[in-house]
C-alpha cells in the first residue's frame, strides 16, 4: 500500500514513531474497507516493498488475522501461495513482521505448493504515458507455458489510464492472448505438471489421462522424452493430426516429421493407458 499522502511518503522515508503508528492504522483501515465493501475477494497481496528499517516493521501477521476475519476464504500471498515477480528462480514472501524472505523454486510436481508469477506487459506496473515498448505476444505466451509447466499461475498486469481506459497496445496483446487461449486453452486450463517432466525442448502437463507436450524448442524431426514410464496409446498434434511414436523402457520417441512448427508453442497431445 503506497497511498499518495504524507502517510504514504512516510513508508518510503524515515518516519517518526507517531507517524508510523498513524500510517499503519490507516493501512489497516484500508485493508478492512477492501475486505468488507467489495464482496467476496479471491486474494490479497501485501506488496509493501522493502523492509522499512530496523524500527518500523509492517505487521503482516496482524494484517493476515484481519483478512481472515473479514474474508475467511480469501488467499493471502506468502501464506496460502508463494509468489515471484518476473522470475522463475525464487519465491518471495513476508514474515509476520513484514521482513522479506526468499525460497528457491521447488521441482515441478502435480502436488507442488501453489505459486504465482506476476508479470507486466511493459516496463511498469502502473500506466505511464511513455511506457509503449510492450512485450511481444509470443514472448508472453511462452512465459505462460513455462509457468504452467512448473505448476504455477500466471498473473499478467496491465495499467489502465487515469480515465479507466486500456491503452490500445495493451488491449491488442490481451486480445491476441485470448485468441490463442480459445484455440489452445485445453492444454493450459486445469492442467498440472507431468508426468513426463520437462527439458530443453519444453514442458509436459497432464489433465486426466491426457498429457500435453508444450514444445518451445523443436529438436528436429524427432522428440525424445526420457522418464516416460506411463504407457502412451495415441499421439497427435493438438489440431488432430496423428503422430507416429514408439516407447521402450521409459523412453518415448515422437516422430514430428516435417510438419510446420508453431512459432510460439508446438503442442502434442498424448493419450495414456487407463
Amino acid at each position: 500500500f503506497y497511498p499518495k499522502t504524507s502517510l504514504g511518503q512516510a513508508v518510503r522515508e524515515s518516519a517518526r514513531p507517531e507517524e508510523w503508528r498513524e500510517y499503519t492504522e490507516f493501512m489497516r483501515g484500508q485493508v478492512k474497507e477492501l475486505g468488507t465493501r467489495y464482496g467476496r475477494l479471491a486474494g490479497f497481496w501485501f506488496d509493501v516493498g522493502p523492509y522499512n528499517g530496523v524500527n518500523y516493521p509492517y505487521e503482516v501477521g496482524e494484517l493476515e488475522r484481519l483478512v481472515r476475519t473479514v474474508q475467511p476464504s480469501t488467499l493471502i500471498m506468502g501464506r496460502d501461495f508463494y509468489a515471484a515477480e518476473k522470475s522463475l528462480k525464487i519465491f518471495g514472501y513476508l514474515d509476520d513482521s513484514g521482513r522479506p524472505g526468499f525460497l528457491p523454486f521447488p521441482p515441478a510436481a502435480a502436488n507442488a505448493w501453489p505459486f504465482e508469477v506476476c508479470d507486466t506487459l511493459g516496463k511498469f506496473w502502473f500506466y505511464k504515458a511513455d511506457d509503449k515498448v510492450y512485450r511481444p505476444t509470443s514472448e508472453i505466451l511462452r512465459r505462460l507455458v513455462e509457468v504452467i509447466g512448473l505448476g504455477g499461475n500466471y498473473l499478467l498486469n496491465i495499467g489502465p489510464k487515469p480515465s479507466g481506459e486500456v491503452d490500445p497496445g495493451q488491449e491488442l496483446r490481451l486480445r491476441e492472448i485470448g485468441v490463442w487461449l480459445r484455440e489452445y486453452g485445453a492444454a493450459v486450463y486445469g492442467t498440472r505438471p507431468g508426468p513426463f517432466g520437462h527439458g530443453a525442448w519444453g514442458y509436459s502437463v497432464q489433465k486426466g489421462d491426457r498429457v500435453y507436450l508444450h514444445i518451445l524448442n523443436c529438436p528436429g524431426a524427432e522428440l525424445v522424452v526420457a522418464d516416460a514410464h506411463r504407457k502412451v496409446v495415441a499421439a497427435k498434434f493438438i489440431n488432430g493430426v496423428r503422430i507416429q511414436f514408439r516407447q521402450n523402457d521409459g523412453r518415448l520417441n515422437i516422430h514430428l516429421g516435417q510438419t510446420p512448427r508453431d512459432p510460439v508453442d508446438t503442442i502434442v497431445a498424448l493419450e495414456l493407458a487407463r
